[in-house]
């Protein structure tokens, strides 16, 4: 499952020389492709640098190519370390406890990338960790956002780690051999639900043997400030990101986003006021934008189609077709695409 586009979506530039500096990769032929998006390896090195996702995705099929190594995503995770995302990864590595990991990429992972988000859900026997990326991101990049982060996992944690189960945003590739090599536990691919990684509870709150105070403490306060200047900046790509996440569980109300967004609801409305949006708005057009991708492009039940777009039942999702479409569910799904009305009567 990947979220809706927007526009100006950025990435840390830390994916881009992780990949150029895989051996697998052949240097000259990347050189080349950067110069056509009008990069070079040193300005990579720029720790202020954001290259925008879709260019990243174009590098991400590039480099696969070139290698022809279907699996390249999770190779590189091999290069992930404690420098790798600046602050969030030094948060990471120096964080109390697994717990508190996933909670602070939660929390800041949106400072380093606009192509993914990530929460987690937490039960008495397991923890979930989702894994949200864009409609047209790459196989690759889906391989890389979940064994990237896996690796970190498993750099800091005081046993080995390995999850009881990890579905991948992605098309299934022919032989899973390296997947399975990587991730050492059951998977499954479906491009129509989002990535997630499945861990067992027990140890999660089990004091880390890199645990930092200091250095967790200074990370935090950077990315704080960080968020605070976020949210000087435009907030509706933001904004979307959670409503596609919380209307899948059925909490994508102001509210809940604003908090998420540590403001309040009038601050929340009055900025999207500012940018030409209003909340209510862009749920409605986050809804249909999931609605008509799940109907034309999955095999999904429509009352799982309901569920996902946030939908408490299908009468009233079907309600919100004939809005949308002039059609019902099933009428958009059997056409492939919105019908005109005299298609419709053949």
């Amino acid at each position: 499952m990947r979220h809706p586009e927007d526009d100006a979506l950025l990435d840390h530039q830390q994916l881009a020389v992780n990949l150029v500096a895989h051996p697998g990769c052949p240097g000259a032929d990347l050189q080349a492709f950067l110069a056509t998006e009008e990069l070079t390896l040193e300005a990579l090195h720029s720790a202020s640098l954001r290259i925008p996702v879709e260019v990243m995705t174009r590098l991400w099929r590039r480099a696969r190519e070139l290698t022809g190594n279907p699996a390249i995503g999770v190779a590189v995770a091999e290069f992930v370390g404690p420098t790798t995302f600046g602050t969030l990864t030094m948060a990471l590595y120096a964080a109390p406890d697994l717990g508190t990991a996933l909670k602070t990429l939660a929390r800041y992972g949106s400072l380093f990338t606009d192509g993914a988000i990530w929460w987690i859900r937490r039960e008495k026997q397991h923890v979930d960790l989702f894994v949200l990326t864009r409609f047209d991101t790459a196989d690759e990049v889906v391989d890389a956002a979940g064994a990237t982060y896996l690796k970190i996992l498993r750099d800091i944690s005081t046993q080995k780690l390995v999850p009881m189960r990890v579905r991948l945003a992605r098309v299934a590739p022919t032989d899973r051999t390296p997947w399975q090599n990587f991730f050492d536990c059951p998977l499954l691919f479906n491009t129509q639900l989002p990535t997630v990684m499945r861990f067992g509870a027990e140890g999660f709150d089990r004091r880390l043997f890199g645990y930092n105070a200091e250095l967790f403490e200074y990370a935090i306060n950077i990315m704080d400030a960080q968020l605070a200047g976020l949210k000087q900046g435009p907030i509706t790509a933001h904004v979307r990101a959670r409503i596609v996440v919380g209307l899948s569980e059925h909490a994508a109300g102001i509210e809940v986003i604003a908090q998420q967004l540590e403001m309040t609801p009038r601050s929340l409305q009055r900025k999207l006021k500012m940018e030409g949006r209003s909340f209510s708005d862009l749920v409605d057009n986050v809804r249909r934008e999931l609605a008509t991708r799940y109907l034309q492009h999955s095999v999904l039940p429509i009352s799982e189609i309901s569920h996902l777009i946030g939908y408490s039942n299908q009468s009233s999702f079907t309600r919100a077709c004939e809005r949308w479409y002039q059609q019902r569910p099933l009428d958009v799904r059997r056409c492939g695409h919105v019908c005109s009305p005299e298609l419709r009567k053949s």
